[in-house]
């Protein structure tokens, strides 16, 4: 349940350097053209990583569970 090392927010400074035009309304709009994907991008990555984490939350309940009764079986049958 570490968290993952290339866990990144934000957009890439290339895209946007990319996107460099001469004129400055049109810096702007490509600078915001860049935001918008990087932020499309990063919520797609978040909600994948989070259904991932759920499941592995889940696995971990169910591993406490198990060992609770074992022990509880374990406890019972001396």
């Amino acid at each position: 349940m570490f968290p993952k090392k290339d866990w990144g927010f934000g957009p890439d400074p290339q895209d946007i350097l990319d996107g460099v035009e001469v004129e400055k309304d049109r810096l702007l709009w490509s600078q915001a053209k860049g935001m918008a994907k990087a932020v499309r991008d990063n919520e797609k990555e978040i909600n994948k990583r989070a259904k991932i984490y759920g499941v592995a939350v889940v696995l971990l309940g169910l591993e406490a569970v198990y060992a609770v009764i074992i022990s509880l079986v374990s406890v019972g049958s001396k």
